[in-house]
């Protein structure tokens, strides 16, 4: 029989601990009156619209609504059940909670709850193998560094062999296909299983609540892969999680800025050499989902990436996400044969100190990058502020914009009104669009529910674009409104990894517009229920891909007068999508 908290003990945990004391590990927190306010962590915010009511116990967000207390915070910003936020924070504070049990909650928390054991037993199995590796021994202290350093990260060594970490698991009562499940195990065309990571060096990422979610691993020498991570999984997600922020979250509150890096030894090198607060990217590019993490931390953010052209590239494509979010970031830009890794090994810290102020922020780099590849003639000048003209859309504090364009127009040598002319002409080329769409009555223009669920339900369920990423959409919703909307999200999630937030959907559209499409949202109770939907609606967008198509074909049919119309492959084609 299923037992649930008592409310005397839930009611003590909230008395106990101090809210404030809590969200300020997530949240940077300024005094306001008798409130604490900060950017809000559940929404792009760019204005500090998050308070916090410390002697009442509650949060409220001024943007997106959303308020409660310490444990619904907990719930929202760690995706945890209202059980696992009880058990917490009593754990922290050493409340006892009876003989009462968790009532289960979902399939899904089941899973992480799993995977995140086999990935605790996995990491102390490549622990213990890398305490007895001479070879790993040997690596790390070549590449200087110590047992402080390896210890806070857990650093680990997958042995060689193809089953080591599998015959471990096994042992422990781990089956081959929950381990499978873990992206620690990799089955072959055969249906046999192996380890996926052997002879390596083993750097486990931790989530925010210091569990290991996921592992990268370095070869020794020049095998192919350099780094390897572990597969994505309902507890790692790449576009989401930094390598570091969990043990290095501390020094980057209490010393004001950050550097982000772009490798695991990158970021040991640096901490080896007392730089603390850094976190690295795991791989992939960075995206607004990362930065909105950056952002609970401090404002101040420094890219330094490898000196190469693809290091300058990563620096480039992260600028924007700072400027949308209202942060300052500079660029540490290294020398050509140099990444953080060997730059502190022969210039050590005090010369990183030293090259740090007088570092150029993400503006000005831009700006010394597009005159050295463009060229000061008229037409290298006009692809660059080409080239700047994005990262000037995303700053939405209008003084800030203003201290920007002023910047820019006097770097540059044109005329500050001009540049103001191109920033405003481009505004309203974004306004058009919204401004023709005011007028309409939406509840009336859609006479397909079909669609509107559809993209409801991938809005709501952004992890889950990729479904229908294939279905040709835009070629077959009947909407342009609708369209449109397909189009942001798609861009959004192929360049961010993930879907687009709300608060940027209602500046590109009608809220009237936006809300229609969130009352359409299908209602489902557990993970069946929503795996039911994500059926039908799969089935539907297939439906619709094959009928357009059809009629694409139909119409080929019908120009018998093109001799070059393979009739017998059209037909042949027709009849495959019936």
């Amino acid at each position: 029989m299923k037992k649930f908290i008592s409310q005397e003990t839930i009611q003590k945990i909230k008395s106990t601990c101090n809210i404030r004391d809590i969200i300020a590990e997530y949240v940077q927190l300024t005094k306001r009156g008798t409130n604490w306010v900060g950017l809000c962590p559940f929404h792009g915010d760019k204005d500090p619209s998050f308070s916090v009511n410390e002697e009442k116990g509650f949060f409220y967000c001024f943007g997106c609504n959303k308020t409660g207390n310490v444990i619904k915070f907990l719930m929202e910003i760690d995706g945890i059940t209202f059980q696992e936020a009880i058990k917490k924070l009593a754990l922290r504070f050493g409340i006892p909670i009876d003989s009462y049990q968790y009532a289960q909650t979902s399939g899904a928390h089941d899973e992480k709850t799993e995977l995140i054991n086999i990935n605790r037993l996995s990491m102390e199995f490549y622990r213990e193998n890398f305490l007895r590796s001479s070879i790993a021994q040997e690596y790390v202290k070549k590449r200087g560094l110590t047992n402080p350093v390896l210890n806070e990260f857990s650093i680990g060594f997958a042995p060689d062999g193809w089953n080591n970490l599998m015959n471990y698991l096994h042992s422990k009562g781990i089956s081959y296909e929950k381990a499978e499940k873990s992206g620690l195990l990799i089955k072959n065309e055969k249906d046999h299983f192996y380890d996926r990571f052997r002879n390596r060096l083993i750097f486990p990422i931790f989530n925010h609540n210091g569990d290991a979610s996921g592992f990268g691993g370095r070869t020794f020498g020049d095998d192919k892969p350099k780094y390897l991570n572990s597969s994505e999984t309902p507890v790692y997600k790449k576009g989401s999680m930094l390598y570091g922020f969990f043990q290095n979250k501390e020094a980057v509150r209490k010393r004001g800025l950050g550097f982000v890096v772009e490798g695991y030894m990158d970021l040991l090198a640096l901490n080896q050499h007392g730089i603390k607060p850094v976190v690295a990217t795991l791989g992939t590019a960075m995206t607004l989902n990362h930065v909105q993490h950056l952002r609970g931390l401090c404002k101040d953010w420094v890219l330094v990436f490898d000196g190469d052209e693809a290091g300058e590239k990563a620096a480039v494509r992260s600028i924007p996400l700072f400027y949308s979010l209202d942060m300052r970031v500079k660029v540490f830009s290294l020398p050509e044969e140099h990444d953080p890794d060997t730059f502190i090994q022969q210039f050590g810290r005090e010369e990183w100190e030293n090259q740090i102020k007088t570092i150029p922020t993400g503006i000005d780099y831009l700006i010394e990058r597009g005159n050295r590849l463009n060229g000061l003639d008229p037409d290298g000048k006009t692809k660059t502020i080409a080239d700047l003209m994005p990262v000037i859309d995303q700053i939405s504090d209008s003084v800030r914009k203003s201290l920007v364009v002023s910047s820019i127009s006097q770097k540059m040598g044109i005329k500050e009104k001009t540049l103001w002319k191109k920033v405003v002409d481009r505004d309203k080329d974004k306004n058009t669009l919204v401004s023709a769409k005011k007028d309409i009555d939406f509840k009336k223009k859609f006479k397909d529910q079909s669609e509107l669920m559809l993209i409801a339900f991938i809005l709501k369920n952004g992890e889950l674009i990729r479904d229908f990423q294939d279905s040709g959409i835009d070629m077959w919703l009947k909407d342009d409104d609708l369209k449109d909307l397909w189009h942001e999200m798609d861009v959004f999630y192929c360049q961010n990894g993930i879907c687009i937030p709300l608060d940027l959907l209602f500046q590109r559209f009608p809220k009237e517009f936006i809300d229609i499409i969130l009352e359409k949202i299908p209602i489902y109770t557990n993970e069946q229920e929503k795996s039911n939907i994500l059926d039908e609606l799969v089935k539907f967008s297939k439906y619709r891909k094959d009928k357009a198509l059809r009629g694409l074909i139909v119409e080929q049919l019908r120009c018998s007068a093109d001799k070059n119309c393979d009739i017998t492959g059209l037909l042949k084609n027709y009849k495959g999508l019936l």
